[in-house]
């Protein structure tokens, strides 16, 4: 998957996508395509250049969803 197919799939505009690369130090999304290679659930949150990832398919808007992912793969991550 190309990244900017991955970050569209988010809702994220190019012009966007495009900020936020320019700002990357190489390899920073490489753990990403990882887990979408090996077929890993995991949701994106993202605020202005803050990111995080959650290993879980649904969505994370607070503690108690964050709860719900599978946190010891997090750790590992």
């Amino acid at each position: 998957m190309r990244i900017k197919d991955f970050f569209v799939q988010f809702g994220v505009s190019i012009n966007e996508i495009v900020r936020v690369l320019k700002d990357l130090k190489p390899g920073t999304y490489d753990d990403i395509f990882v887990l979408s290679e090996n077929n890993i659930e995991f949701t994106i949150n993202r605020v202005g250049s803050m990111i995080s990832v959650h290993f879980d398919k649904n969505e994370v808007y607070d503690f108690e969803t964050a709860k719900n992912g599978d946190n010891d793969r997090f750790k590992k991550f």
